[in-house]
Parts: C-alpha cells; structure tokens; sequence
C-alpha cells in the first residue's frame, strides 16, 4: 500500500501528557506552516480545554502549546480551527455553562504572528438550550463563518445556525438558521469557502420514516443568500450516514465525504464531487477497502487532486489511521497508506490540511502511546518533485521528498530524510544518503551514488557506494556494477552478470546468480561464489572465497572455502592458502605454496602440490596427495589414503599409504593397520604398530612389518623383507629377496628368483618358490617348501617339515624330530640331531649323517625303509625312506650296501673286540670297492 506521497516520522504534538489529548483539528497557514488544535482534559484546572501548537514549513514547532480558551470553568471541547485571508486563524469550540445557559459556541481570533486578537467572544445569539458543533472557515471578503448545531437539553435537534464575521470580526448580521428540523433531526455542520465569495454547508438529516440518516447540503453565495435548492446526496447502496467532512477543490468545485453503513455489510467511507456549479461529477464512490471505516477528513491538493483520511478497525481490538490520495479527474493515486506507524492500541479522529508545496499533514489521537491515555500525533507528507523530458537537477529537501525525473538524463538528489526518486526514462543519476532512500530508474542506464546502505530497484544498473562508512549495497536481477567505498561493505549482486569492485576495506562480495566478475581491492575481503562462471581478483589483504561450486584461486586470493553438501572441487594458486570442503566429496588442489587443506565429510582428495603443506581430510575415505617432505597429513575419521611421492611418516588417524615416482624414498605406518605400496625405487617401508599390508614395489626394498600380525610383499626387486615380533606373512616377489620372520608364526614365501628365508623364532611356514632358495626355519616347529630349483632347507631348531619339492635340494632337519622329504630331483638330506624321518622321493638321493658309519646301526625295516640309530646318541634314530645313498662323514655308501656293511661293521667289532684287532678290520671293510660309491 503507499502513494506517491513519503512521510515523515510520526511525532507527538502535545506538550503536556497527563490525562487525554485528543480531536485534533488543523488548518494551514500562508508561510507553509500549520496550526493544530486540541482538547487537553484536567490541564487547564477543570475540565477540558482547548490547546493549540503551530508549526513552521520546515515541520518545526514554533514557540510552545498555548491554551486558547480564557475561560476555564466547566469544560471547553475544540472543534475546528480555519485560516483567515489577513494570514492569521480563527478557532472555535463548545464551552459549558458559559452563556448561561448549559453550552454555547465561542471563538478566538489570531494574527499572522500567532498573537491574539481581542478575547474570546461567544458566536451564539440564542443562549437557551444548547449550541454545539461548531465548524468554521475563512471568507474570501476576509472575514469568517461559523456554523454550529442547537440541541435540547434533552439532546433533541432544534436546528442548525450559522453566524457570519467581517474582516475586523464584527458579525454581519445576527445568527441565522441554516436548515430548520421540520423534515427531522439535523446535527453536525461543516462548513467550506468557495471561490466566489459565498460558501458550501453539509449535514446530517435523521428522515422519518425509517429513521434513516442522510446528508443533505447547501450553497451560499457571497450576500449569504441561498443558491440553488438543498442537494440530496442519496447513494443506493447504503442506510445510514454520518461524520460529513468537506473541502474546496482547486477548480471551484467541492467534495463531501461522509461514513455510511453498507446494507448490513460493515461501515464504508463514501464521496462525493460537484462541480463550480454545484452540479454532482459522477456517482458517489468508496474510499478505501475496508470494511469498519469511520471518522473521515478531506482536504484538497494543489494539484487539483484531494486526499481522504480516515479510522479503520478491526473487530473493535484494533484502530488505525489510513489515507488516500486522488488526483484532479477523481482517480485513485497509488493505493491506500498506513498513516500511524505505532500500531498498539487505538489510533482515532483524524484530521488532514494541504500544504503549498502539494503535500499534506495528517493528525490523529493515539491512545496511551504517549504513556497517559491518549495524545495527538502527527506525519508530514511531502508532495512529489516533478521534472520535465530535459536532463534535470532535481533537489530534496529536509523530508522525505518524492522526486520524479522525466524524459532526459536526470539528477535527482533527495537531500536529508527517507525520499522516494523516480527517473523516468534518460541515464539518469541517484544521490542517495538515507538507508529510507528509494530510487527507481526506469529506461535507459541509471547510476546511484548512495553513502548509506541500498539496494537498487529493477530498472536502475550501477551502484556506487561513498564515503568511507561501514554500509552495503545490493543489485537487482539485472547486471549490476557495484562499486564500493573506503569502509568495510557487503556488495550483493543477485541475479544478472554483475561486476562488483569492492576497492578499500575489508569488503563481502556475492555476486547471486549469473557469471559475476568480482574484484575486492584492498582489505581482507570475503566472496560468495554460486556459479562456475564467476571470477574473483584478490588484490591486496588477505581475501578468502566462499564457493557454492567447483572454484580456482586466482592468484591474488589466498582462501577457499566450500560450502553446501555436492561433490564440487577446490584449486588454490601458488600462494600459502587455506583450502576448506563442505559435505559433499571434494578434491582440493593447493598448488603452489605452504597450504593448508581440510577436506571435512565426504571422500575427499587433499593434494597440497608443491611447499610444505597441511592436509587435514576430517570425516569420509580420503586421499592425501604429498610431494614435500614437509607435508603433514591429519586423517581424521573414515579409511585415508596417503599417495607420497618423498618419504612420508603416516600419522595417527591415516591409514594407507602409496609411494609414487622411481625415487628411492621410505614410506612409515602408525600404530594401526596400515596399507603401505612403494614405487619403482628401492624403498624402506615400515609398518610399525598394528596389522600391516606393505608392497615393495619395483626397486630393492626394504619391508619392515614391525608390531602386529604384518603381510609383506617384496614385487619386483631384491627385496629384504622382515616380519616383526606377531605372526607374519612375507611374499617375496620376484627378486632375490631376503625374507625374515622374525618372531610369532610367520609364513615366508620367496616368489621367483633366488631368495633366502629366514623364518626366525615361532612356527613358521617358508616356501621358497621359483629359483634356488636358502630356508631357514629357526627356532620352534617350522615347515619349510624349497620349490623347483636346487634349494636349501635348514629346519634350525624345532620339530620341522622341510620338503625339498623339485630340484636338487639340500635339506638339513636341525635340532628335535624333524620330517624331511626331498621331493623329485637328486637332494641331499640330512636329519641333524633328533628322531627324524627322511624321504628321499624321487631321484638319486642322499641321506647324509655325521661321523663314520661305524658309530651307526643301519638296518631294513621293510617297505623299503631303513633304520639308522646313532649308537653314541648324539643324532637319534633316522627312518629313511626312498633314499638312494647314505653319506656317513665323507664316504657315500649305496643303501642297500650300507647296510650291509654296517651289519658286517658291527659283527667284526664284536670279534674283534674279543681278540682287540677291531680298528684293522674295519678299515679293511670301509675300503672295499663293494661298499663305496
């Protein structure tokens, strides 16, 4: 809702706020000032009486409020107040008791210095009963009329009078009746000038039958004499009517307005207009569209046009002050207007006065908002400034002023106060120093310079803030340039393609939709970035970006941070800058520079590119991409992903770890279960605490499984692959690798080439694979593969299994019961101390014992088999199984022969223990080319 018309702020008129002030009345007077007038209750000693204040063009008040009644017993009410033609005013009021009789109608007169002139005098001839009501208004001769209402003192209409006064205040004539009450009860005159000299006079008529309301008026010429007949204003689509106001228009003619109940249907304000002639323009139309509207004032305009005021309610619970404006052919301007901005309580009994400039003044009484009962307010309203079609300067002043450009290119600056500018077509510019301020621009390109806070309009392009104050400005959905000024400012471009330049200060820059370009100058200045097209130029300061999609630093802005929950990506510049994701999957890039990278929820991919660099990934399964040693890497919640091409250290809460490149670089796990891969170089991977996956890569590797129960896998190269203290598995590749397991119950396996395993202490698996391989199995029980090539199985100590498998092996059982089989190829065995069982498998295979065999008993047990027993005890009992050959110390016997021989051994040394020639027949024996190979 709102006019062409901006206001000023509401303002208390009363001085004095103890008890009720209330039933303002108001006229204008010849400088552009008004006077305003009023019932104060209790503040004159006794009862109500009549106060008035003036008011000076400017909306200042001139001296302070001033009682108008001289005589204060009983209670004086105001009722209206008018201008005279000298420049000064006249008021009149109903006072009680005073005449004599129970109420009467008096007045007071002042000059154009606001002084009075004379003492109040009593309007009134008739004294009995009662005289009430009284309204007033100036005579073009300079002098005035008053009319007022004669009740009983039952309160039954005795008629309406009217009383007229020269230029030096004599009355012309004695008091005469206006109407009489022969038709039915008569109240409420009003009362307004015309140009020719006479007057127009409107009333209520209660018309029997149907007990109806109606309003009825009158014309008076300049003599005073009647004109014409007593118009009937009959509308058909109302009953009763009351609370009549009137006014003069412009052209000679007149408009009454008055309240009338619609059928049942709630309360409406209605009007009518005549012509100079007194001849009705139109029908009688509403004011306004509510639908309880009582109480209106009029006055007109100098435009021709007039304004209605008037109270609105709601349900009784709510009053409040409306207004609207028409322009000279009777068309409504704009729509009705809220008057009272304090909306508590009631707000009742409006009344309005023109200004010269074409604006108005509206009062009203306002319950207890100036803190006892109720007080009189006021709001000024400021007539439009209007240019022609050439390029204007068009000036406001202290109010709020409407400005209205043309057809050229204008200048329209609203001065002081809130004021509404409007360019019209042309370039046009705005100067705007009120955050109340309004401009709209219209066609062409449009320019406002503003020092206070703005947003522009739709149709007005380009917004320069000034000054260095602290203030923001806002564009439209058109492409906007936005510049701002030397203090800290929040641009906002909305929809278009905007440039926003945001020069000195630490300044906020949105560009809204569209591809914005947005440069902040110096300071340290934020921008919001919502689509892929947008540019950002840093300058200087610390500048930080705040992006809705995927984004890249230009190289003057050091800070990113995404925003919203999408899988959009973030790139920095060769600067130190500081990287943030939002919620989504992110991958953020920091190039150049020492950056910092925190990738929050979601996937993300940190890579800090070169300098020293901080990656903190946060929640989600993220990836961290380093090539500095300087790097730090946080991981956060969620499984991480390190991929490193310089030696790199996993910290606490990162999980994986990939080396890159062919450099010869060292990777190291945490304390939990790592994931370590290095590259084509020769790494050193440690995979301390937890249970570890470590691949060497393609270069000769060192893995180190550390804590926990560790695999290792040694790929291409020569690898040294070591288990740790818990049970281990080691795959050795496809280099010769050197496996070692260390303790727990490790599974060794060498892969292709010669490797060598050791499995240490625990019960370790070793499986050495393609190539020629040395086992060691080491303390414990170990079981030991030697693959296809010719390998070496050693079982250490322990109860072992070593299966030599294919190739000529050697096998060596160690300490305890070990089981050994040589596997196909021709493979030398050897049981070692302890009970052992050796099988030979396929190929000429060798059974090999220490000492001479003089020292064993070697016998057929059948299937095959043959029993040795180390006599001396030192190497235990062997079962040898398809085993072509026994080696006792450096001579190799055929099986079959060995025990043969050993059977003769042992006879011979029973003989010749007995005749003591044993050494002689043995050696004769060992010596004999049936037994040796």
């Amino acid at each position: 809702m709102g006019t062409n018309f901006t206001a000023s702020d509401e303002i208390l008129v009363n001085t004095e706020t103890t008890g009720a002030q209330y039933t303002p009345a108001m006229t204008t007077l010849d400088d552009g000032g008004w006077v305003i007038v009023w019932t104060s209750i209790d503040q004159d000693g006794n009862g109500g009486g009549v106060y008035l204040q003036r008011y000076a063009a400017d909306g200042t008040a001139v001296g302070t409020e001033t009682r108008v009644n001289t005589e204060t017993s009983a209670s004086q009410y105001a009722r209206d107040v008018a201008i005279l033609d000298d420049g000064g005013w006249i008021v009149t009021w109903t006072s009680q008791n005073q005449d004599g009789s129970r109420s009467g109608v008096y007045q007071q007169r002042y000059d154009a210095d606001g002084d009075t002139v004379g003492v109040e005098t009593q309007v009134n001839t008739t004294t009995i009963d009662n005289q009430t009501n009284p309204s007033v208004t100036g005579l073009a001769d300079g002098g005035w009329i008053v009319a007022f209402a004669m009740t009983s003192e039952y309160g039954s209409s005795r008629g309406l009078f009217q009383q007229r006064y020269d230029a030096d205040g004599d009355p012309v004539g004695g008091e005469t009746m206006l109407v009489d009450y022969a038709d039915g009860a008569v109240t409420s005159p009003v009362v307004s000038h015309l140009d020719d000299g006479g007057w127009i006079a409107a009333w209520n008529l209660l018309q029997q039958p149907g007990n109806q309301w109606f309003i009825r008026a009158q014309r008076f010429d300049a003599d005073g004499d009647a004109v014409g007949d007593i118009v009937q204003i009959d509308p058909p689509w109302g009953e009763s009517y009351s609370g009549q106001a009137i006014t003069t228009l412009a052209d000679g003619g007149w408009v009454v307005t008055w309240s009338i109940e619609k059928n049942y249907d709630g309360v409406a304000i209605a009007q009518q207009r005549f012509d100079a002639n007194g001849n009705a323009v139109g029908g009688v139309t509403e004011v306004g569209t509510g639908e309880n509207t009582v109480s209106p004032s009029v006055t007109a305009l100098a435009d021709g046009g007039w304004v209605v005021t008037w109270t609105e309610w709601d349900d009784d619970t709510k009053y409040d002050i409306f207004a609207q404006r028409f322009d000279a052919n009777g068309t409504e301007v704009g729509g009705k207007m809220a008057v009272n901005t304090t909306t508590a309580d009631w707000q009742t009994s409006p009344d309005v006065t023109a200004l010269p400039d074409g604006g108005f003044v509206i009062s009203w009484a306002s319950d207890e908002q100036d803190g006892d009962a109720n007080g009189v307010y006021q709001r000024t309203f400021g007539a439009p400034i209007i240019g022609d079609d050439n390029g204007n300067a068009l000036t406001g002043g202290e109010g709020d002023d409407p400005i209205k450009g043309g057809d050229g290119n204008d200048t329209l600056n609203g001065g002081a106060g809130a004021d509404t500018m409007t360019g019209g077509a042309g370039n046009d510019v705005f100067i705007v120093d009120d955050s109340g301020d309004r401009a709209f621009g219209g066609s062409g390109t449009d320019q406002v310079f503003a020092s206070a806070s703005f947003s522009l309009s739709d149709g007005t392009e380009n917004l320069t803030l000034t000054g260095v104050g602290n203030i923001n400005g806002t564009g439209n959905g058109a492409a906007n340039k936005i510049i701002g000024n030397g203090g800290n400012n929040r641009l906002n471009g909305n929809g278009g393609n905007d440039l926003l330049v945001g020069n000195s200060g630490n300044d906020t820059l949105n560009g809204g939709s569209g591809r914005d370009t947005m440069a902040g100058g110096q300071g340290n200045d934020v921008y919001v970035v919502d689509n892929s097209g947008d540019r950002v130029f840093g300058g200087g300061g610390h500048d930080r970006v705040i992006a809705a999609v995927s984004f890249n630093l230009s190289g003057d802005t050091e800070d990113l941070r995404l925003t919203g929950s999408g899988n959009i990506n973030g790139t920095g510049n060769g600067g130190a800058n500081t990287i943030t994701g939002n919620g989504g999957s992110n991958r953020l890039n920091g190039n150049g520079g020492n950056d910092l990278l925190v990738g929050n929820s979601g996937n993300d991919t940190l890579n800090g590119g070169s300098g020293r660099d901080t990656m903190a990934g946060g929640q989600g399964n993220d990836v961290y991409v380093v090539d500095n040693s300087g790097d730090r890497v946080f991981g956060g919640g969620g499984h991480d992903r390190v991929i490193a091409s310089v030696s790199f250290n996993l910290s606490g809460d990162t999980e994986d770890l990939r080396l890159t490149g062919s450099g010869n670089i060292n990777g190291a796990g945490n304390g939990g279960a790592n994931v370590i891969a290095g590259n084509g170089g020769a790494n050193v991977i440690a995979g301390n605490g937890g249970s570890d996956l470590l691949f060497g890569g393609g270069g000769s590797d060192k893995l180190f499984g550390g804590s926990g129960a560790d695999t290792l896998r040694g790929n291409g190269g020569n690898d040294f692959l070591s288990g740790g203290g818990q049970n281990d598995a080691m795959i050795g590749g496809g280099g010769s690798d050197f496996l070692k397991g260390n303790g727990g119950k490790d599974y060794l396996s060498g892969g292709g080439q010669n490797d060598k395993l050791a499995g240490g202490s625990g019960n370790d698996v070793l499986q050495g694979g393609s190539g020629s391989d040395k086992l060691f199995g080491g303390g414990q029980n170990d079981r030991l593969f030697g693959g296809n090539h010719n390998d070496l199985l050693n079982g250490g100590a322990g109860a072992d299994s070593l299966n030599g498998q294919g190739g000529k092996d050697y096998l060596s059982g160690g300490g305890q019961n070990d089981v050994l089989f040589g596997g196909g190829g021709s493979d030398r065995l050897s049981g070692g101390s302890g009970n052992d069982r050796i099988n030979g498998g396929g190929g000429d295979d060798t059974a090999i014992f220490k000492g001479g065999i003089g020292r064993y008993e070697v016998t057929e047990i059948g299937g095959g088999r043959i029993k040795v027993v180390d006599t001396k005890g030192a190497f235990g009992t062997d079962i040898l199984s398809n085993v072509e050959k026994l080696q006792f110390g450096s001579k190799v016997f055929k099986a079959g022969k060995a025990v043969e021989l050993a059977e003769q051994t042992n006879a011979l040394a029973q003989a010749d223990d007995a005749n003591h020639d044993l050494g002689l027949n043995v050696h004769h024996l060992l010596h004999h080319d049936d037994f040796l190979i």
